[in-house]
C-alpha cells in the first residue's frame, strides 16, 4: 500500500493534489477486516480520514 501511494504522490506537471479512493463493503465480514487493515496503514503514512456529504474521505 504505501508503494501504491508512493507511486500516486510522485511530481508530475500539472499535479496539485492527489486523492485516493478506497472502498468499504460491509456487507462481508472479510472485506470490512481488509479495509480496516487497509486503514491502519492508511493512518500510519500520516493520512487522515474526512467525514463528508456521507461519505468518508482520506486526506
Amino acid at each position: 500500500m504505501s508503494q501504491y501511494a508512493g507511486r500516486l504522490h510522485r511530481e508530475a506537471d500539472g499535479k496539485q493534489e492527489v486523492t485516493i479512493y478506497d472502498y468499504l463493503d460491509t456487507g462481508l465480514p472479510m472485506l470490512e477486516r481488509m479495509f480496516r487493515k487497509r486503514e491502519k496503514g492508511y493512518k500510519a503514512m500520516g493520512y487522515q480520514f474526512s467525514a463528508a456529504s456521507g461519505q468518508t474521505r482520506l486526506l
